[in-house]
């Protein structure tokens, strides 16, 4: 993986893309893929009575196959309110260009049991709802990656002026979403949440719902409607204490690309966020919200990933024994190693030291 680069596409040889890159117009704008799906083949779209075009539309755009399964699913109700429902598996890891589009973005993430944290500690967790929200101005772009494997998320783009003129949300002073949409221009306020486990059935049944007929159409966007003004008025009601949510400038995404770094460099060493956060100059909280944005997992998640890729790597190509394996990816037990990849990966680390190496290095 190449440097993280602020405002600069990825460069023809890169991974393949992100949804901008594969239905947009290519200039990393959520609004030029949205342009285009009331044309696209499947398409269905209802004009609301009284309502002003282009009314509520839905589209699904497979993920090509040699890209890996699944789709993502469109749905635009009108120009304010927008979403994207990516529920796909990846072959590889992907990267896309991100461009401001003046609106404020909700991202919520369906997450199972994590293996273990930055620190080494394990992190067993409840199946739960990751929600990160941020308001990203004109003016600020940024890169953003994702690891090969399982996606399901849902993404919600709002226009600013329908939060605060048809919601009638956001101007609390002193709530989480009167601060995101403050944001000076040319920067990013962003703020991670852990939701309630009420919301994992509410996001499952939207990754049901098919859409093929217009009444099919109406019930989705229903649903949408009222699950976006639930989580806008979870960060209305919600003070800000100046340390839940924070600003990113484009310096600081070179912050993030140095603790991607720092996470992959030396598998073997414990990293306790607090002190990659004092090494790089910056707060914990902070560093925690931008690497989720940036890279589609938390420090924990992506240093687990890459301690398991590099267990394998070395026990099906190198044939290393399972004790040298752990003490290269920083377990002091055997055991404790394959407890994490039996999760990771399904079985156990000896059974992938019997798997005949594929030639890739």
């Amino acid at each position: 993986m190449s440097d993280l680069a602020p405002a600069n596409p990825p460069p023809p040889t890169a991974p393949k893309g992100m949804l901008r890159a594969a239905v947009g117009a290519g200039d990393g704008r959520i609004r030029s893929v949205f342009r285009q799906i009331a044309t696209m083949p499947g398409a269905c779209r209802v004009q609301l009575p009284g309502g002003s075009d282009p009314g509520l539309t839905s589209v699904e755009v497979p993920l090509p196959a040699t890209e890996g399964t699944g789709s993502w699913r469109l749905i635009a109700m009108g120009e304010e309110l927008l979403a994207t429902v990516t529920d796909c598996t990846f072959n590889s890891e992907r990267r896309g260009l991100v461009v401001a589009d003046n609106l404020v973005e909700l991202h919520l993430t369906l997450e199972g049991p994590v293996g273990l944290s930055v620190d080494g500690a394990t992190e067993r967790q409840a199946r739960d709802v990751s929600l990160l929200a941020c308001f990203p101005t004109e003016g600020f772009s940024y890169d953003i990656w994702c690891a090969p494997g399982s996606v399901r998320s849902l993404g919600l783009y709002v226009d600013p002026g329908y939060i605060s003129e048809v919601c009638g949300l956001g101007t609390r002073n002193g709530s989480v979403l009167h601060r995101l949409l403050s944001a000076p221009p040319g920067t990013m306020n962003v703020f991670d949440h852990r939701m309630s486990v009420a919301f994992v059935d509410r996001l499952q049944q939207l990754f049901a719902m098919r859409v093929e007929r217009a009444p099919d159409l109406l019930r989705t966007g229903a649903i949408l409607l009222d699950f976006t003004c639930q989580v806008l008025s979870i960060l209305d009601s919600m003070q800000d204490d100046g340390q839940t949510s924070h600003a990113f400038h484009s310096r600081d995404l070179a912050l993030l690309a140095a603790a991607r770094k720092a996470l992959e460099n030396d598998l073997a060493a414990e990293i306790p966020i607090a002190e990659l956060a004092r090494q790089l100059g910056t707060n914990a909280t902070k560093l925690k919200n931008g690497f989720r944005l940036l890279y589609g997992m938390s420090l924990g998640g992506f240093r687990t990933r890459q301690r398991m890729e590099c267990a394998m790597r070395m026990l099906a190509r190198d044939k290393a024994s399972v004790a040298a394996v752990a003490e290269a990816v920083g377990f002091r037990h055997q055991a404790s190693l394959t407890v994490a990849f039996r999760a990771h990966f399904g079985i156990t680390p000896r059974a992938a030291r019997a798997l005949e190496p594929t030639g890739e290095t």
